[in-house]
Parts: structure tokens; C-alpha cells; sequence
């Protein structure tokens, strides 16, 4: 009997940390039933570097342990909840570190073989484990952080959503038969939609009934034609692993409504099913594809803000189910571009048309494509140069289109930046006499001025005009380095995020007194980095904070380990700040501390580890401590 108590409650206090919550109540009661209570007092060695492996992995249930190597290098210190001792699940090799009790503690010590069998059966196990959470927490400091964010981000943005279920009854024909055959075979087979293969079964084109209503019924062509000069082509191919999410900003980004599924992923492979938006629908009640689409018809207000309501709904159900961050960005920013989209052209249209060519900038998150939650407006307005007095137009327009936005719960920003604020709706002339001056001289606001509107990006109207900014943008950059130098120093004077016992700060006075700044201690400093260190490498196209870092990798291949983790914590940051934002109903930039795990405080004091380093690179290579 007082087997079982304990059975129980070692199941009862495990369930609170990753990776047991992903196991089955079988799996668990399995483990724990050999599971042995170890109690050890501080200094006693529990495993050394370059021993072979125990049968045990370990769970610290009580007190500290310390993971250090042989020179007393202390590589980390695993508290209450932390698992250490992992490699003999992963490998036979021997320990890259030693186990020190660094105070009398309880260890939950569960056996290896047993652990092993249920990664056999339990794939979310297997991922948890294969991302390295530990392995006896002997890798350097370095690439031990990178895989703990790595094992969160399996956990909470990582895992691959639902695949998609695709028909695998495809019917053909060939590119010679004629419209008359294929018709035929779709009327026969009540489908409306046929692939045209070659004879080895690889797709060149396909034909759907709309192509027949709109060039057969109508008599343009004849039922004689054949079906290779009437079929859409090249054909959209996809791969049979891909997830619906995936598939779905497929047919979002390339505007079609079926995808044939072939067995490399290309038209040079064969055919192995189709699938379609119709499909999609009936697998996801919630379809981005559909939203955007239903918004593009409409610009009446009142449905555009019905739609983004339910774009809400969609993000939360993807963070719900643990979908890709950046997919979700990604899904985010089409339908709110759309919004914009359709917002603009209401307005022209009771305006009348615009004088002169314009662009609608995005500034802030949605300008850099990663907004998650609707957060106050961001935004700046350019257009062309012309001796006209055009101004009075374009305030009209972008104050229309602002309270709009502000209906569709997008609040206006209450600092003013925004495209209907006279002093930041200007010519292409005005815009680069703005960034000269600030170029030019870089005071305390011409550097604050810099790090908000150097991340724009185009929504609406004219490509030209914004790459005309943005040439002249990084042309003066080249001429003059030293605002970049400023810029790197507001980067890095940011208030530290932990006190001196590695507590969480949080904030000591005003409307958010107690909770923890997320937006300002964590996600800040990693945006801010990203964008001095892409100006310095002139990433003229890149403005998104993960795909700065991922090419910042590329081009510093030394510090590649420290961008690609920098990519993974402000994934992760992300992740976070739209998980309490749909719980708060707010915009998730201040939470309760109460409110973190376990796991998500581990990870953000590896974060902070992160960002510190990025830090360094700015103080030495802008040679910030020279600056007055």
C-alpha cells in the first residue's frame, strides 16, 4: 500500500513538467513503478565526466544540482523540475560532464531501459528528448541553451500541425486528348477538377470546371481542343507530407485552388493525389485561404471587422495547437495586409482617385511581418514627388483609413506615429531629407526616430517610390556609419531583466506594478539587435526579426550559433506574448509571473544569456563605450 502512495504521488508531481505531460496515464504508471527515490548531500558526486553511462536518468525533486566538468566549470545548475542525466536514452557514449548534488537534495531516479521503450511508442517523447534538453547537461553553455530553446520550441511552435488527407483517386488524361474526352471523364465521375499527365504519370497542366464554363460553354473554344491548349500550367505540386496549414498559405501566396500531390513534390515525379480548397475546408472549419478570400470581396466595414475577429479566432486555435510561429505570422500579416488592402481602396473609392502615386508603410511588428495580435497602429504614408498640393488629399485618406483600423480594434498609436499625422505623411523628397538629417546627426530622438521607421514595409501602392527610400536609406548609411554606432548603443542599454538572485524584474510603480515587461526586456533587445546588425550587412529586403538572424548565420558563420538562437528565443517570445495575450485579452506585453512555468522561465533566462551575448557583439564592433 505505501508503494502505491508513492507511486502516485511521484505521478502526481512529474505531470507538472514537460516532458511527463506528454505521456499516457499507461506510459507514466510504467515508468514510475521502478522508479528509485535517491536522497544525496551536498558534494556527493552522482555521475562523473567520461564515466559510463548509469541505468538511471534523473529528476531533481528537491534541492540543486550542479553540472560541471572535471576543471569545476559549472555548465549549469538544475533546480526543482529539471531532468539531467539523459544521454543513456540517447547514446551509449560515455558522460561529457559530471553530476554534482550542489545541496542535499531528492532525486527521482528512472530507469533507462524503461525510458527507452516508451520513445519507442511516443514520437512527442522522442522529438523532446532528440532536441538534447540535457543530455547530462554536458555540451558547452553555448549549445546547451540553443537545444533547450530548440526543445521548448518543439514543444510549443515546432511540432508539425495536422498533414493533410488528400483524394488518391486522381483522374487524367492526356495533354492530346481533347476537351470533349476530359469532360466526359469529369461528367462521368461527378469531379471537377482533371490532371493532365504525360504517359509516365507526371503532371503538366490541370483542368477544372471552371476553365470549361468559361472557354468551352461560352464558345471561345471548340470541344475539339485539345487539353494541352486549355490547361492551366506549369501545375501547382506539393509533397504528401506537407500540413494543412502549410498547404493552405500555398494557395494563399500562389492564388490557386488545387494542388497536386506528386511523389517528390515536384511535376517531375508522379502523380499521387490532389487535393483542393474545397477539401481544405471540409478538414479545417477555419481556413485562412477562405477569410482572405471572403475579404478581398468586401469593403464594408462592418464585415472586414467580423473577419478579423475571426482571424483572432484562428491565431488562437494555432497557438492552441501548437502550429509554427512563423506560419502563423506569416498567415496573420496576409489577412491583416488584407484588411489594409481593402481599407485603402473603400477610401479612394469615396475619395475619388489619388493625384499622385503613393505607398502605405507598415511600421512596427506588422511592418516586420510578425504581428500575432492586434496592437495599436504603426504606420507611415510616402508619396510622389509633384508641385501639387497633394498633402491635404492623402491626410484625408489615411485618416479614414486609420479610423477604420481603429473599428477593427487596430487602437491609434498614442505617440503618433501613424500615416495620418502631417509630419509623418511626406513626399519621396521629404522622406529622404528626414533620413539624412537623422543620419546626419544622431541624437537621443534622431535614434529613437531611426529604430522605429527604418523597419518599414510596403502594404499598398507603389514598390518604386519605397525602393527609391530605401536606396537612398542604405547609400547614406554607407557614407555615414556612425548613426549605426548610436543605434547600437540604444540597443544595449536596455535594464537588465534579472536581479541579482536570477529573479524575474518586474515593474515596481504605475499601472503594471508587479508584472513582468515582455515586450521591453525581452522581445526589444532582440529586435533591436536584428536590425543594426542587417543594416550593417546591408539586408535591404529583410526586415523580419527570425529571418535577419537566420541570414545573419549565413553571413557570420563564428556567430552562427548564437543567431540561430537568437532566431528560436524570439520565435519563442512570440509564441509567449500571444499565449497571454488571448488569456489577458490584451496585447500580451505584460504578464503575471505567476502565470510562467517552469519552462517558460528556464527558457527565458536562457534568452537573457542570449541576448547579453548579442550585446557584446554591439559594444566591440561599434565600439559603443567610445560614444558620448
Amino acid at each position: 500500500m505505501a508503494k502505491n502512495l508513492i507511486t502516485d504521488r511521484i505521478q502526481r508531481f512529474v505531470l507538472q513538467f514537460p516532458p511527463f505531460d506528454r505521456l499516457t496515464a499507461d506510459e507514466l504508471e510504467l515508468l514510475v513503478r521502478k522508479t528509485e527515490v535517491q536522497y544525496h548531500q551536498a558534494g556527493v558526486v552522482i555521475f562523473n565526466e567520461n564515466a559510463k553511462t548509469d541505468p538511471y536518468f534523473y529528476f531533481v525533486r528537491q534541492g540543486s544540482v550542479r553540472i560541471q566538468h572535471q576543471d569545476n566549470t559549472l555548465i549549469d545548475l538544475c533546480e526543482e523540475g529539471d531532468l539531467f542525466g539523459i544521454r543513456p536514452l540517447l547514446s551509449d557514449e560515455p558522460y561529457l560532464a559530471s553530476a554534482v548534488a550542489d545541496e542535499e537534495c531528492i532525486l527521482y531516479a528512472f530507469p533507462v531501459d524503461i525510458g527507452k521503450r516508451i520513445m519507442s511508442e511516443n514520437a512527442k517523447l522522442a522529438l523532446y528528448f532528440a532536441a538534447g534538453l540535457a543530455s547530462g547537461r554536458s555540451m558547452p553553455i553555448r549549445n546547451n541553451k540553443l537545444t533547450q530553446l530548440s526543445s521548448i520550441q518543439e514543444k510549443s511552435n515546432l511540432i508539425e500541425v495536422t498533414p493533410i488527407r488528400f483524394n488518391k483517386k486522381v483522374y487524367q488524361c492526356l495533354p492530346t486528348n481533347t476537351i470533349q474526352k476530359a469532360a466526359q471523364i469529369m461528367a462521368d465521375n461527378r469531379i471537377g477538377s482533371i490532371v493532365v499527365c504525360l504517359e509516365n504519370n507526371f503532371p503538366v497542366g490541370i483542368i477544372t470546371d471552371k476553365d470549361l464554363r468559361n472557354q468551352i460553354a461560352t464558345g471561345i473554344k471548340p470541344l475539339s481542343t485539345l487539353c494541352e491548349d486549355l490547361m492551366s500550367s506549369p501545375v501547382r505540386t506539393i509533397h504528401s507530407n506537407i500540413t494543412q496549414a502549410e498547404c493552405l498559405m500555398h494557395m494563399i501566396n500562389t492564388g490557386v485552388h488545387h494542388l497536386v500531390i506528386t511523389d517528390d513534390g515536384t511535376d517531375l515525379s508522379p502523380v499521387l493525389g490532389i487535393i483542393s480548397h474545397h477539401d481544405l475546408l471540409l478538414q479545417n472549419s477555419k481556413n485562412p485561404a477562405m477569410l482572405i478570400k471572403a475579404m478581398k470581396r468586401t469593403h464594408d466595414v462592418d464585415k472586414l471587422v467580423h473577419n478579423r475577429v475571426v482571424a483572432d479566432e484562428i491565431v488562437s486555435d494555432y497557438i492552441d495547437q501548437e502550429v509554427s510561429v512563423k506560419l502563423t505570422a506569416s498567415i496573420i500579416t496576409t489577412i491583416t495586409d488584407t484588411l489594409f488592402h481593402q481599407l485603402i481602396e473603400k477610401a479612394i473609392a469615396e475619395l475619388g482617385e489619388p493625384p499622385v502615386p503613393f505607398a502605405f508603410l507598415g511600421l512596427g511588428s506588422h511592418g516586420r511581418g510578425e504581428q500575432l495580435i492586434r496592437t495599436d497602429q504603426d504606420h507611415a504614408f510616402l508619396y510622389q514627388d509633384t508641385d501639387q498640393d497633394v498633402k491635404p488629399y492623402f491626410l484625408k485618406l489615411t485618416q479614414q483609413v486609420s479610423d477604420d483600423l481603429e473599428k477593427a480594434g487596430f487602437e491609434q498609436d498614442k505617440a503618433g506615429i501613424s500615416a495620418n499625422n502631417p509630419q509623418w505623411c511626406m513626399s519621396l523628397s521629404e522622406w529622404k531629407s528626414t533620413f539624412t538629417k537623422w543620419i546626419d546627426s544622431p541624437h537621443e530622438e534622431h535614434v529613437l526616430m531611426s529604430t522605429i521607421f527604418f523597419d518599414y514595409r510596403m502594404i499598398y501602392g507603389k514598390q518604386e517610390l519605397v525602393d527609391e527610400l530605401t536606396d537612398h536609406l542604405f547609400h547614406s548609411l554607407d557614407k555615414k556609419k556612425h548613426l549605426l554606432a548610436f543605434m547600437a548603443k540604444d540597443a544595449i542599454e536596455t535594464p537588465p531583466p534579472l536581479s541579482f538572485f536570477r529573479n524575474l524584474l518586474v515593474e515596481s510603480s504605475g499601472e503594471h506594478k508587479n508584472e513582468f515587461d515582455l515586450k521591453l526586456r525581452v522581445s526589444l533587445p532582440l529586435v533591436d539587435a536584428s536590425r543594426v546588425l542587417a543594416i550593417e550587412h546591408k539586408l535591404v529586403q529583410t526586415n523580419n526579426t527570425i529571418e535577419r538572424y537566420h541570414k545573419l548565420a549565413k553571413l557570420e558563420p563564428k556567430n552562427a550559433a548564437l543567431f540561430e538562437e537568437a532566431a528560436a528565443a524570439y520565435e519563442f517570445v512570440l509564441y509567449l506574448r500571444a499565449r497571454f495575450g488571448f488569456k489577458y485579452k490584451s496585447t500580451g506585453r505584460y504578464i503575471q509571473l505567476e502565470d510562467l512555468n517552469k519552462l517558460d522561465r528556464q527558457t527565458l533566462r536562457n534568452i537573457f544569456e542570449t541576448v547579453k551575448e548579442l550585446h557584446k557583439i554591439l559594444q566591440i564592433r561599434f565600439q559603443v563605450g567610445l560614444l558620448r
